[in-house]
């Protein structure tokens, strides 16, 4: 018996800038046939209001993607705010 374990989160295509692909996970469940898919959903750092925020942008994105709904584990969180930094300094 041959047996791959494969761990990622697609949705991390931010990581882009660092060679990470956003379609590497369809293309590895279109050619292993057998495989199969477990997605981990629970967010256990994150508040309610940004796991929110969070999968209505995902679901937004572009591209073949495997269907997930990111719930939070921790209740409320305070109202988020848009901030629109100068350059990467000020954004840090």
């Amino acid at each position: 018996t041959r047996t791959l374990f494969v761990v990622g989160d697609e949705d991390q295509c931010i990581y882009g800038w660092r060679g990470a692909q956003t379609d590497i996970f369809a293309r590895f469940i279109g050619e292993m046939k057998r495989c199969r898919v477990c997605t981990l959903e629970k967010n256990f750092r994150s508040t309610m209001t940004i796991t929110s925020i969070a999968q209505s942008l995902i679901e937004q994105g572009q591209g073949n993607r495997h269907n997930k709904t990111t719930r939070s584990m921790r209740e409320g969180g305070e109202k988020a705010k848009v901030y629109s930094a100068y350059d990467d300094r000020d954004e840090s």
